[in-house]
């Protein structure tokens, strides 16, 4: 059947809209890193905005390697790249324990650093889709204790570094795909209990010294807010974003964090600096942005019909969108301090580089519809309506015989 302009526009708009939308979100990253790390009159970039710059071109080049190539391929790896980080996570943790240091998160090589933690969050989703997708999917039964060592082993061990705040983004990332791989409410009772009982366990034994700070502060009982490095923070980065007003103060010329009064201003806190600079119409410029991206994001998850890449969608929009959310809530005090960059803004080496990764494989999922068979033998492009009616005929037709 020849397709209609209206079917070609619907197809292509999320492979065309995602690019661009990042790209908006990747330099308004540079200009606020430039501003956060440099003085009005300095020229641009600045070294910590050079620097920027170049992770956003390795980023963007992994964008285009990961959507030229056929995203089944990711399936087939999938289960040695996951073992590729956790086996970096375990050696970050023989790290920490041989030396005795406090935090370990990081390999650095002279100049550069990889934080497997953020690589193990994308090896992670690319598992998760594999295992959900042959737990057949149309009759709401997966295999979730499998998905739940998957997704559970990674949290530990990034718990353990400590990053706590990293390690919590793979609770919606495995929800929101167990979700859509058809899990049954009774398999979502028996994990949330089992994540009650685990918060539990950690908020008693396992919560360091700083966490507890950071929820105290949060929940204002920490007395002198201001005088913990958490609550100074959380104060400062309100006071840049109301001082802000309807229009900022004008780009490069925000003075509050110019002064040193907010640290993190070029990675964790950069909302605060986008509020002091542009004001409220900047501010939800940004979020308007995040909005668009992650909608044509599960546009694209809802027009694929092959289980492993709708999921791989899903898993990659999880993450983000958690992510951001978290971020953006932290910085005016609606969560707790973390330590979550926000995605394509923030100052940042590896979050940056998977991140832009894991937008360039769901754009290769976008280019590639794939007319698959599900397990009871109905092409992918069925309707839910369509495939359950056709099932449940199959299925007394064979009771007859």
């Amino acid at each position: 059947m020849r397709s209609t302009p209206l079917a070609w526009t619907g197809r292509w708009f999320p492979i065309v809209g995602i690019p661009i939308l990042a790209a908006a979100l990747l330099a308004l990253g540079a200009i606020f890193v430039h501003s956060a790390s440099a003085g009005p009159e300095d020229p641009f970039p600045s070294p910590l905005a050079r620097a920027h710059l170049i992770r956003i071109a390795i980023g963007s080049a992994l964008f285009l390697a990961a959507a030229t190539v056929d995203y089944r391929r990711f399936e087939r790896v999938a289960p040695v790249l996951y073992g590729i980080g956790i086996a970096l996570l375990l050696a970050l943790l023989a790290i920490k324990w041989v030396g005795g240091e406090p935090v370990v998160r990081w390999f650095r090589f002279g100049g550069f650093s990889l934080q497997p933690s953020e690589l193990v969050k994308l090896v992670s989703i690319l598992l998760l889709a594999r295992i959900i997708k042959s737990g057949q999917i149309l009759e709401r039964r997966v295999p979730w204790i499998s998905c739940l060592v998957v997704a559970g082993a990674p949290f530990l061990m990034v718990s353990a570094q400590p990053d706590l705040g990293t390690a919590l983004v793979l609770v919606p990332i495995a929800a929101g795909m167990l979700w859509v791989g058809g899990a049954s409410g009774r398999t979502f009772g028996a994990l949330g209990a089992s994540g009650v009982i685990a918060s539990a366990i950690g908020l008693r034994f396992f919560l360091r010294d700083y966490q507890w700070e950071r929820l105290q502060v949060f929940l204002g009982i920490a007395g002198d807010g201001e005088g913990s490095a958490d609550g100074y923070q959380l104060a400062h980065s309100m006071i840049s974003i109301g001082s802000g007003g309807p229009a900022g103060k004008g780009l490069f010329l925000g003075t509050h964090h110019e002064l040193g009064y907010l640290p993190e201003d070029h990675n964790d806190f950069i909302f605060g600096v986008i509020g002091e600079e542009w004001g409220l119409i900047g501010t939800l410029g940004t979020v308007l942005l995040f909005l668009a991206l992650y909608l044509l994001l599960l546009r694209v998850a809802w027009r694929t019909r092959e289980p492993f890449g709708r999921l791989v969608v899903v898993g990659v929009f999880a993450q983000l969108a958690s992510q951001t959310l978290v971020n953006l809530s932290m910085t005016v005090g609606l969560l707790p301090v973390t330590g979550l960059p926000l995605p394509f803004v923030s100052f940042g080496g590896t979050s940056m580089l998977v991140t832009m990764l894991s937008l360039g494989i769901v754009v290769g999922i976008a280019m590639r519809p794939v007319e698959s068979l599900h397990p009871d033998g109905l092409r992918a492009g069925t309707s839910d309506r369509q495939g359950h009616r056709r099932i449940t005929i199959r299925r007394r037709a064979g009771a007859r015989a």
